[in-house]
Protein backbone atom coordinates (compact mmCIF):
# COMPACT_ATOMS: atom_id res chain seq x y z
CA UNK A 1 0.00 0.00 0.00
CA UNK A 2 1.61 3.31 -1.25
CA UNK A 3 0.29 6.60 -0.57
CA UNK A 4 1.84 9.52 -2.89
CA UNK A 5 1.57 13.24 -1.47
CA UNK A 6 4.45 14.32 -3.27
CA UNK A 7 7.41 13.62 -5.15
CA UNK A 8 10.55 13.83 -3.71
CA UNK A 9 13.67 11.48 -3.15
CA UNK A 10 13.54 9.68 0.64
CA UNK A 11 15.68 10.60 2.88
CA UNK A 12 17.56 8.33 5.88
CA UNK A 13 16.75 11.50 8.07
CA UNK A 14 12.94 10.86 8.10
CA UNK A 15 13.07 6.92 9.28
CA UNK A 16 14.22 3.98 7.49
CA UNK A 17 12.66 1.64 4.84
CA UNK A 18 10.02 -1.07 6.45
CA UNK A 19 12.48 -4.07 5.21
CA UNK A 20 15.42 -2.05 7.28
CA UNK A 21 13.66 -1.94 10.57
CA UNK A 22 13.88 -4.70 12.99
CA UNK A 23 10.98 -6.27 14.69
CA UNK A 24 10.54 -4.04 17.62
CA UNK A 25 10.46 -0.96 15.57
CA UNK A 26 8.14 -2.55 13.29
CA UNK A 27 5.80 -3.51 16.44
CA UNK A 28 6.20 0.44 17.83
CA UNK A 29 5.28 2.41 14.77
CA UNK A 30 4.04 0.00 11.99
CA UNK A 31 1.14 -1.06 9.55
CA UNK A 32 -0.32 -4.56 9.17
CA UNK A 33 -2.39 -4.85 5.91
CA UNK A 34 -4.57 -7.07 7.29
CA UNK A 35 -6.83 -10.23 5.61
CA UNK A 36 -10.01 -9.95 7.41
CA UNK A 37 -12.10 -12.84 7.61
CA UNK A 38 -15.97 -13.03 7.71
CA UNK A 39 -17.37 -13.51 11.10
CA UNK A 40 -15.24 -10.49 13.63
CA UNK A 41 -16.35 -6.84 13.48
CA UNK A 42 -12.82 -4.68 12.73
CA UNK A 43 -12.52 -3.80 16.58
CA UNK A 44 -12.66 -7.35 17.51
CA UNK A 45 -9.49 -7.98 15.25
CA UNK A 46 -7.72 -4.69 16.49
CA UNK A 47 -8.16 -6.49 20.33
CA UNK A 48 -6.64 -9.75 19.10
CA UNK A 49 -3.59 -8.05 17.46
CA UNK A 50 -3.02 -6.38 20.58
CA UNK A 51 -3.20 -9.77 22.11
CA UNK A 52 -1.01 -11.76 19.61
CA UNK A 53 1.51 -8.76 19.71
CA UNK A 54 1.64 -8.05 23.02
CA UNK A 55 1.12 -4.06 22.09
CA UNK A 56 -0.63 -1.52 24.12
CA UNK A 57 -1.76 0.20 21.00
CA UNK A 58 -3.44 -0.53 17.95
CA UNK A 59 -6.27 0.67 15.97
CA UNK A 60 -7.63 0.28 12.32
CA UNK A 61 -8.48 2.45 9.42
CA UNK A 62 -11.90 2.58 8.35
CA UNK A 63 -14.85 -0.03 9.15
CA UNK A 64 -15.44 -3.16 7.60
CA UNK A 65 -19.14 -4.81 8.94
CA UNK A 66 -19.08 -8.03 10.46
CA UNK A 67 -20.04 -10.27 7.34
CA UNK A 68 -17.46 -8.30 4.84
CA UNK A 69 -13.88 -9.67 4.06
CA UNK A 70 -11.29 -7.78 2.90
CA UNK A 71 -7.91 -5.73 3.69
CA UNK A 72 -7.88 -3.77 7.07
CA UNK A 73 -5.08 -1.75 7.96
CA UNK A 74 -4.10 -2.06 11.24
CA UNK A 75 -1.50 0.81 12.72
CA UNK A 76 0.25 -0.44 16.01
CA UNK A 77 1.95 2.18 18.65
CA UNK A 78 2.87 5.79 16.97
CA UNK A 79 1.60 4.71 13.85
CA UNK A 80 -1.86 5.21 14.86
CA UNK A 81 -1.54 8.84 13.96
CA UNK A 82 -1.37 8.27 10.77
CA UNK A 83 -4.70 6.80 10.59
CA UNK A 84 -6.50 9.92 9.55
CA UNK A 85 -4.86 10.03 6.70
CA UNK A 86 -6.00 6.78 5.76
CA UNK A 87 -9.42 7.70 5.64
CA UNK A 88 -8.95 9.89 3.19
CA UNK A 89 -8.19 7.32 0.30
CA UNK A 90 -11.11 5.50 -1.69
CA UNK A 91 -12.48 2.11 -0.56
CA UNK A 92 -14.09 -0.59 -3.20
CA UNK A 93 -16.82 -3.10 -1.97
CA UNK A 94 -16.53 -6.20 -3.95
CA UNK A 95 -20.27 -8.29 -3.55
CA UNK A 96 -20.97 -11.88 -4.87
CA UNK A 97 -25.17 -12.53 -5.44
CA UNK A 98 -25.71 -16.44 -6.12
CA UNK A 99 -29.04 -17.00 -8.22
CA UNK A 100 -30.54 -20.09 -9.02
CA UNK A 101 -31.05 -20.04 -12.07
CA UNK A 102 -29.68 -17.69 -14.91
CA UNK A 103 -30.58 -14.48 -14.95
CA UNK A 104 -29.66 -11.46 -17.64
CA UNK A 105 -27.82 -8.71 -16.37
CA UNK A 106 -30.50 -6.02 -17.28
CA UNK A 107 -32.69 -8.02 -15.80
CA UNK A 108 -31.27 -8.09 -12.24
CA UNK A 109 -30.12 -4.02 -12.78
CA UNK A 110 -33.77 -3.41 -13.70
CA UNK A 111 -35.10 -5.06 -9.80
CA UNK A 112 -32.32 -2.84 -8.02
CA UNK A 113 -33.42 0.07 -9.65
CA UNK A 114 -37.15 -0.74 -8.74
CA UNK A 115 -36.99 -1.67 -5.07
CA UNK A 116 -33.64 1.25 -3.95
CA UNK A 117 -32.56 -1.07 -1.07
CA UNK A 118 -31.65 0.90 1.75
CA UNK A 119 -28.46 0.48 3.90
CA UNK A 120 -28.37 1.31 7.52
CA UNK A 121 -25.82 2.49 9.96
CA UNK A 122 -25.60 3.99 12.99
CA UNK A 123 -21.93 5.73 14.09
CA UNK A 124 -21.01 6.51 18.25
CA UNK A 125 -19.42 9.44 19.07
CA UNK A 126 -17.55 11.29 21.90
CA UNK A 127 -20.35 14.15 23.13
CA UNK A 128 -19.81 17.89 23.50
CA UNK A 129 -20.15 19.94 20.39
CA UNK A 130 -18.54 24.40 20.04
CA UNK A 131 -20.62 27.29 18.63
CA UNK A 132 -20.58 27.08 14.56
CA UNK A 133 -19.63 30.16 12.87
CA UNK A 134 -21.61 33.22 13.18
CA UNK A 135 -24.83 34.11 11.28
CA UNK A 136 -25.50 30.46 10.35
CA UNK A 137 -27.99 30.26 11.87
CA UNK A 138 -29.56 32.79 11.72
CA UNK A 139 -29.36 31.66 7.75
CA UNK A 140 -30.96 28.54 9.23
CA UNK A 141 -34.18 30.37 10.89
CA UNK A 142 -34.63 32.43 7.39
CA UNK A 143 -34.68 29.23 5.51
CA UNK A 144 -37.53 27.39 8.10
CA UNK A 145 -39.42 30.57 7.97
CA UNK A 146 -41.22 30.02 11.16
CA UNK A 147 -40.72 32.42 14.29
CA UNK A 148 -42.23 30.14 16.67
CA UNK A 149 -39.50 27.53 15.87
CA UNK A 150 -35.81 27.66 17.35
CA UNK A 151 -33.22 26.51 15.42
CA UNK A 152 -29.78 26.08 17.20
CA UNK A 153 -26.89 25.12 15.73
CA UNK A 154 -23.17 23.58 16.91
CA UNK A 155 -19.66 21.89 15.37
CA UNK A 156 -18.90 18.26 17.24
CA UNK A 157 -16.15 17.80 18.79
CA UNK A 158 -15.33 14.95 16.33
CA UNK A 159 -14.67 14.71 12.90
CA UNK A 160 -16.29 12.72 9.71
CA UNK A 161 -15.34 11.71 5.81
CA UNK A 162 -16.83 13.41 3.54
CA UNK A 163 -16.23 13.84 -0.34
CA UNK A 164 -15.29 17.92 -1.65
CA UNK A 165 -15.31 18.26 -5.40
CA UNK A 166 -15.02 14.74 -5.85
CA UNK A 167 -11.75 14.32 -3.53
CA UNK A 168 -12.58 12.77 0.09
CA UNK A 169 -12.27 14.77 2.59
CA UNK A 170 -12.26 14.77 6.47
CA UNK A 171 -14.29 17.46 7.52
CA UNK A 172 -16.70 19.35 10.59
CA UNK A 173 -19.71 17.67 11.67
CA UNK A 174 -22.46 20.26 12.07
CA UNK A 175 -25.40 19.14 14.93
CA UNK A 176 -28.60 20.90 13.45
CA UNK A 177 -31.83 21.32 16.18
CA UNK A 178 -34.89 22.72 15.51
CA UNK A 179 -37.56 23.17 18.68
CA UNK A 180 -41.32 24.31 18.73
CA UNK A 181 -42.63 26.12 21.73
CA UNK A 182 -42.66 23.40 23.79
CA UNK A 183 -39.72 22.31 23.33
CA UNK A 184 -39.98 19.59 21.66
CA UNK A 185 -37.47 18.60 18.23
CA UNK A 186 -40.14 19.52 15.29
CA UNK A 187 -40.20 17.09 12.69
CA UNK A 188 -38.94 19.13 9.63
CA UNK A 189 -39.62 16.68 6.30
CA UNK A 190 -37.35 15.09 4.33
CA UNK A 191 -37.64 18.51 1.91
CA UNK A 192 -37.15 20.98 4.56
CA UNK A 193 -34.43 19.08 6.15
CA UNK A 194 -32.38 18.97 2.88
CA UNK A 195 -33.14 22.53 1.81
CA UNK A 196 -31.42 23.23 5.76
CA UNK A 197 -28.63 20.88 4.93
CA UNK A 198 -28.08 22.07 1.59
CA UNK A 199 -27.93 25.87 3.50
CA UNK A 200 -25.38 25.05 5.45
CA UNK A 201 -22.85 23.06 3.30
CA UNK A 202 -22.95 25.19 0.28
CA UNK A 203 -21.34 28.54 2.55
CA UNK A 204 -19.46 26.30 4.79
CA UNK A 205 -17.27 23.84 3.36
CA UNK A 206 -15.67 22.67 5.94
CA UNK A 207 -18.81 20.88 7.09
CA UNK A 208 -18.64 17.23 5.71
CA UNK A 209 -21.76 16.05 7.28
CA UNK A 210 -24.94 17.28 9.47
CA UNK A 211 -26.67 15.29 11.80
CA UNK A 212 -30.42 16.37 12.85
CA UNK A 213 -31.42 15.90 16.17
CA UNK A 214 -34.33 13.34 17.12
CA UNK A 215 -33.92 12.75 21.15
CA UNK A 216 -31.77 13.61 24.05
CA UNK A 217 -31.49 13.61 27.74
CA UNK A 218 -31.27 16.82 28.08
CA UNK A 219 -27.82 16.49 29.37
CA UNK A 220 -24.83 17.74 27.60
CA UNK A 221 -21.90 14.94 28.64
CA UNK A 222 -22.02 11.44 27.82
CA UNK A 223 -22.23 9.83 23.87
CA UNK A 224 -23.44 11.00 20.73
CA UNK A 225 -25.00 8.53 18.24
CA UNK A 226 -25.95 9.45 14.37
CA UNK A 227 -27.89 6.85 12.46
CA UNK A 228 -28.19 6.83 8.84
CA UNK A 229 -30.46 5.28 6.13
CA UNK A 230 -29.33 6.13 2.71
CA UNK A 231 -30.22 4.73 -0.74
CA UNK A 232 -27.81 3.66 -3.48
CA UNK A 233 -27.27 1.60 -6.45
CA UNK A 234 -23.50 1.44 -6.68
CA UNK A 235 -22.08 3.50 -3.93
CA UNK A 236 -20.69 5.94 -5.86
CA UNK A 237 -23.46 8.60 -5.07
CA UNK A 238 -26.52 8.17 -2.18
CA UNK A 239 -29.47 9.10 -1.40
CA UNK A 240 -30.73 10.23 1.88
CA UNK A 241 -33.82 7.97 3.06
CA UNK A 242 -37.15 9.58 3.92
CA UNK A 243 -37.62 7.82 7.15
CA UNK A 244 -40.91 8.19 8.78
CA UNK A 245 -40.48 10.60 11.99
CA UNK A 246 -42.09 8.21 14.11
CA UNK A 247 -40.00 4.92 13.51
CA UNK A 248 -37.23 7.85 13.86
CA UNK A 249 -38.11 8.41 17.80
CA UNK A 250 -38.79 5.31 18.28
CA UNK A 251 -35.39 3.89 17.36
CA UNK A 252 -33.66 7.03 18.83
CA UNK A 253 -36.09 6.16 22.39
CA UNK A 254 -34.67 2.56 22.16
CA UNK A 255 -30.94 3.75 21.46
CA UNK A 256 -31.29 5.94 24.86
CA UNK A 257 -33.34 3.32 26.95
CA UNK A 258 -30.66 0.48 25.84
CA UNK A 259 -27.46 2.57 26.11
CA UNK A 260 -27.11 4.66 29.44
CA UNK A 261 -24.53 6.59 28.48
CA UNK A 262 -25.74 7.74 25.28
CA UNK A 263 -26.93 11.31 25.74
CA UNK A 264 -28.01 12.49 22.27
CA UNK A 265 -29.38 10.80 19.29
CA UNK A 266 -29.13 12.21 15.48
CA UNK A 267 -30.62 11.33 12.04
CA UNK A 268 -27.44 11.79 9.68
CA UNK A 269 -29.39 14.03 6.57
CA UNK A 270 -26.40 14.17 4.31
CA UNK A 271 -26.35 12.34 1.39
CA UNK A 272 -23.32 11.33 -0.72
CA UNK A 273 -21.58 13.36 -1.76
CA UNK A 274 -20.53 15.79 -0.04
CA UNK A 275 -20.36 12.77 2.49
CA UNK A 276 -19.02 9.10 2.65
CA UNK A 277 -21.99 6.60 2.88
CA UNK A 278 -20.03 5.26 5.59
CA UNK A 279 -19.07 7.20 9.08
CA UNK A 280 -15.48 7.47 9.81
Amino acid sequence: MIFERTEAEPSDKFGKRPEEKSVQELLSCGIINLDKPRGPTSHEVVSWVKQVLNVKKAGHSGTLDPKVTGVLPVALGRATKALQVLLLGGKEYVGVMHLHSPVAKKEVENVFKEERPAQYFAAIMSGGSAEAPGGLRERIQAVLGRAQWRASVGYLSEKATGMLKGERTYGSVAEVAVRDEAGRSVNLGYEALERVREEIQSKNPEVSRVLYFVVGKGDSEGYYVAMRAVETRDFLTAKVSDIPWSTLESAAKKILDTCKKVTKVFYDVTPKPPATVEFE
